[in-house]
């Protein structure tokens, strides 16, 4: 793992939260992850210091809560405050 790399068992420990909701998190794009070329095919999730920060205040906020605000931004004309802009799922060792 280079700088700054995460195992995802590992960095839900360090955030205190379930692997589920990584996963879950990883299926809406919310995370940087890559795949390992070889298997078993982990996955490999990009966070430094302010993702960290930014994933611990993700989870504490609930996801309908998240989701209404974007709503009322689309109702209002307003961008949809992004949870992450710049997710990525590359493959690549």
């Amino acid at each position: 793992l280079t700088e700054d790399e995460w195992w995802l068992p590992d960095l839900a420990r360090t955030l205190e939260v379930p692997h589920s909701t990584l996963y879950n998190w990883v299926k809406r794009e919310d995370l940087q992850y890559r795949k390992q070329t070889s298997s078993p095919y982990r996955l490999i999730i990009w966070a430094d210091e302010a993702e960290i920060q930014r994933l611990q205040q993700r989870h504490q906020i609930p996801y309908s809560d998240r989701m209404r605000q974007q709503w009322l931004a689309k109702k209002e004309g307003n961008p949809a405050p992004s949870s992450n802009s710049s997710s990525s799922s590359t493959s690549g060792e």
